[in-house]
């Protein structure tokens, strides 16, 4: 912030020197140069105060007192940030840099706002790297729901930067987190055979089930690139897009595709869905020798996975027969 301040007192000196000459030159009448110049330099030196001031006022979280205080039983915290303390921990591990690299990035922070090594460790704090729990519970908070004016606020940061810090964050969480395997694990026994064994514990009516298939409409904002925007805007009265996924009986995802447009149904979606070989998902499943030896026979294996009545029930889906009157579904 001190340099950038700074700058807008040079460039406001510049421009006082070019006026100045000017009128030496005398392309601009007598005084005119000058008291432009002084005004330049008075506003220079307003807008360089009112920095100064905003700067002070914003105070950067500290993220040890909010944790240990605010948030403080287990349960506010799952609240807060819908993740235990011990996942947040698992994923902060996961996408923090080397220590060398943290460094780095404090002198740059400390540098890019006028620092010098003797500043006071609340003065570092305030205007130094934000530190990546900080960086992590914005993201995780903002996916929950926030505003980004409340959590700019009560993090300390400004608004360019905390979207900057929302995308980086999500950018390495996407890295850190396993990859999403269920184009893999519908063509091996073993891994079927472990899918389903989770379902089962959980549930004894639940056997040879691999995963849950459910649909979800994401709120986007109105296409301004599309020839048709109104294909986007779903029974919800708002913009989205279709997201199709499976996850395994402990709400991990398997799979998700997001290339439907909003107002398209569930069925269809799924039917549109495609796997990282290019093919259609459900093509896929249909055609694995694992998922069709079992879901045609539903011995001794019967891997399906199951969704509700917005799915067309067939082998590899299982679907909820509700428009069947009652005589027939018995």
């Amino acid at each position: 912030m001190g340099k950038r301040a700074n700058a807008d007192v040079r460039c406001a000196m510049a421009g006082a020197a070019v006026l100045l000459n000017l009128e030496s030159s005398k392309q601009l009448p007598t005084n005119i140069g000058a008291v432009c110049a002084l005004g330049s330099m008075y506003f220079a030196l307003k807008i360089k105060q009112k920095r100064k001031r905003a700067e002070s006022q914003r105070v950067r979280m500290n993220w040890e007192t909010f944790r240990g205080t605010t948030l403080g039983t287990e349960k506010n915290f799952r609240r807060y940030l819908r993740v235990s303390s011990i996942v947040f921990d698992e994923i902060l591990q996961g996408i923090m840099p080397d220590e060398a690299k943290r460094k780095r990035a404090e002198r740059a922070a400390q540098s890019s706002a006028g620092l010098s090594d003797k500043a006071s460790e609340d003065e570092k704090l305030r205007h130094g790297a934000i530190g990546y729990e900080l960086r992590l519970a914005m993201t995780l908070r903002y996916m929950a729901g926030a505003s980004y004016l409340d959590l700019c606020a009560l993090f300390g940061v400004g608004h360019s930067t905390f979207y900057n810090i929302i995308w980086k964050t999500l950018q390495a969480i996407d890295k850190y987190m396993a990859e999403l395997t269920l184009e893999a694990d519908i063509q091996n026994i073993d891994r079927c055979r472990t899918l389903t064994q989770r379902f089962a514990e959980r549930s004894e009516h639940m056997k040879g089930c691999i995963g849950a298939l459910d649909g979800m409409s994401l709120k986007i904002e109105a296409p301004s690139r599309c020839d048709n925007p109104l294909k986007f805007f779903c029974r919800k009265h708002f913009y989205a897009v279709s997201m199709q996924a499976i996850c395994d009986a402990d709400r991990r995802f398997l799979y998700f595709s997001m290339r439907a447009a909003g107002s398209v149904h569930d069925s269809l979606a799924w039917s549109v869905a495609e796997s990282k070989s290019g093919n259609y998902m459900a093509d896929d499943m249909a055609g694995s020798d694992v998922m069709k030896a079992g879901c045609v026979t539903l011995a001794p294996y019967g891997f399906f996975v199951v969704g509700d009545d917005a799915y067309k029930c067939c082998r590899t889906v299982l679907a909820p027969w509700t428009s069947a009157p009652p005589a027939a579904r018995t």
